[in-house]
Parts: structure tokens; C-alpha cells; sequence
């Protein structure tokens, strides 16, 4: 059984006790491998299943019991703030967080100190420290610039992005995307060029810019599909829908109106269905009003 399998099941155990049997059979050189494990698999649900995370967070805070060695600690601790997150717990996430980031410090291991620190940026956002998350992005950025991890500079440029655009700075967001998306070209990440890409082409909308914003939609909408990035690619028909609307092009706005309403359906996603079938209506009632008026100017 592979250590991923392994951190599955470490997760779906019910109890602790199950979990310690799980944990007798594996030997202790495999262990702080299996807490990365059950760490990425946290990552990978946390924003689409945040239960998952929260039962990971058991699983690590267990296995840590069970095996108390100061790493597996540090990322128990983060694996915890990633679930506080999930609770809305946004200070307990933050003091989580940190104390993942000290550890890891202590241990010498910079990099997975950073990692816990654009983890952080989410709570600091929800909370309005948009200056404070931004200094803790840049910090963390020189970290992984340092070290030549392109991966991780690009993901964390595009949260340090999103934290510019929440304030309406354009000319920043675009820096940032702009310059992640330059990351993941290098490494050829085709999904986070998608989601890089679709970053600007939101900017691009923003800023009226419309044919560049036209450029970016296209370009991240087929990166998504290659991928099979089936809810990115719904939330990128869902954007050219808007930039469609806000120009009048109504028949454009349907058609991705439509295909992201497909997709949200197959995906069983209700609440993001309900709300594509409410803009549809939305835009019929539109186009109502349109033909109204021009009857009554002839």
C-alpha cells in the first residue's frame, strides 16, 4: 500500500484507536513522510471538502501523539490552521499557522516555514489586514525565490495578487499575476498557468481592457480543459459570460451562461447551478427590456 493510500485511511479512520492501529504498521522511518502525505492531501480538499481537513488535522494531531517528534508537530500545527480556516477560527489560524512556521524555523527548514505563511494570507485577508498579509507574502516570496522554487513563488505571487485586486489595484495585481504566470511557464504547469491567466484576464475586464481580457479568458479556458480543471474552467465560461454582459454581446453571455451552468450541474454543485439559472433569467429579462424600449422609440 502506498504512504498517499496509507494517509487516506489515516484520515477516514473513525477513531483514535483506529488510527494507532494504522500507525503500528507503519515503520517509524515512514512516518514523517506519511504526515506530508496526509498535509498535501489536506491541500488538495481543504477549499472543496474543508471536513477532510478537519479530520486530517485529527489524523496529524494523533500521529504526533502517537510518534512526538518536533517536525511532525510543526505540521500538525499547520494542518490545523488549515482546518481552523475552514471553521472561520481565522485568529486561532493564524497563531496555528505561526507556531508551525517557529518549528519549522527551529528545524532549520526555511522553505516549509514559508509554505505555512502563505497559508496565512487567507485568514489575514478575511480579516482586513490586507498590509499586513501582503508584508508576510513578500517575505515569504523571497524565501522561495532564494531557493529557486518556482512552483511555489508563483503560487504565492498570485495570492499576493488577489490581495491587490480586493483593494482595486490593478497596476499591482497585474504585476504579480503577470509575473506568475511567467513562473509556471518555465516549469510548464499548465494548471496554474490557467489559473495565473485567468487572474489576468479578470484584471484586464477591470481595467476595460477588453481585448486582452478576451486573450487571457481564451488562453486559460483551453489550459483548463487540457487539464480536466473541470470547476475552473465552469468559473472561467462563468467570467467570459460577464465581460459578454458588461459589453452587451447578450447571445455570448448565454452561451457560457450555459455551458458553466452545464458543467456546475455534472459537477453537483446546486448552489453555483441556482445561481447560473438566476443570471440566465437575469439576461432574458434583460433582453426584454431591450426589445421593449426599442418598440417603443419606433
Amino acid at each position: 500500500m502506498t504512504l498517499h493510500k496509507l494517509a487516506e485511511k489515516l484520515i477516514e479512520a473513525k477513531t483514535k484507536q483506529e488510527r494507532e492501529n494504522l500507525l503500528k504498521t507503519i515503520p517509524e522511518t515512514d512516518l514523517i513522510k506519511l504526515t506530508v502525505a496526509v498535509k498535501e492531501i489536506c491541500y488538495s480538499f481543504w477549499t472543496s471538502e474543508p471536513t477532510k481537513a478537519q479530520f486530517a488535522a485529527k489524523a496529524l494531531q494523533n500521529l504526533y501523539k502517537f510518534s512526538p517528534k518536533e517536525e511532525i508537530k510543526a505540521y500538525s500545527e499547520w494542518v490545523s490552521g488549515i482546518a481552523e480556516i475552514t471553521r472561520g477560527n481565522l485568529m486561532s489560524a493564524i497563531e496555528r499557522l505561526d507556531g508551525a512556521a517557529a518549528i519549522f524555523l527551529a528545524l532549520g527548514k526555511k522553505l516549509e516555514a514559508a509554505q505555512t505563511q502563505n497559508a496565512k494570507l487567507y485568514p489575514l485577508a478575511f480579516l482586513g489586514r490586507y498590509d499586513e498579509a501582503i508584508k508576510t507574502g513578500k517575505k515569504a516570496l523571497r524565501t522561495f525565490e532564494t531557493s529557486g522554487d518556482k512552483l511555489a513563488a508563483g503560487k504565492i505571487q498570485i495570492n499576493i495578487g488577489n490581495l491587490f485586486w480586493r483593494q482595486d489595484n490593478y497596476q499591482l495585481a497585474e504585476k504579480y499575476y503577470s509575473s506568475a504566470r511567467q513562473h509556471f511557464i518555465k516549469i510548464k504547469d499548465n494548471q496554474n498557468l490557467a489559473v495565473s491567466e485567468n487572474s489576468l484576464a479578470i484584471v484586464y475586464a477591470g481595467i476595460n481592457d477588453f481585448l486582452k481580457a478576451e486573450e487571457f479568458y481564451a488562453q486559460a479556458l483551453i489550459r483548463a480543459k487540457k487539464a480536466k480543471m473541470y470547476v475552473t474552467e465552469a468559473e472561467i465560461e462563468a467570467s467570459i459570460r460577464n465581460l459578454a454582459l458588461f459589453r452587451g454581446n447578450f447571445d455570448q453571455a448565454l452561451k457560457f451562461l450555459e455551458l458553466s451552468r452545464r458543467k456546475y450541474e455534472i459537477l453537483q454543485m446546486p448552489h453555483q447551478t441556482a445561481i447560473a439559472e438566476l443570471e440566465i433569467a437575469d439576461v432574458y429579462l434583460e433582453l426584454n427590456l431591450i426589445l421593449r424600449r426599442s418598440s417603443e422609440i419606433g
